[in-house]
């Protein structure tokens, strides 16, 4: 499990912005699925971490914490 403090979020979400500390190549990564080796597509369109999704109108990732795996 996974435990973080309000100030360790901030500094995450830091990555996100455009100058940011990771190139926006691997930031697209994260919200980007790919296919599996068969070809198909995930039934969650997972990226590297996270999950797309709208909210009220704007763009916006989640991820519900699974660690099981």
């Amino acid at each position: 499990a996974l435990y973080t403090t309000a100030a360790d979020l901030v500094r995450w979400s830091k990555v996100f912005e455009p100058d940011g500390p990771v190139s926006p190549a691997a930031v697209r990564a994260l919200w980007e699925a790919e296919p599996l080796p068969d070809g198909a597509w995930p039934m969650v369109p997972y990226g590297l971490g996270l999950c797309p999704t709208r909210l009220q109108g704007a763009e916006c990732a989640y991820f519900a914490g699974w660690w099981q795996g």
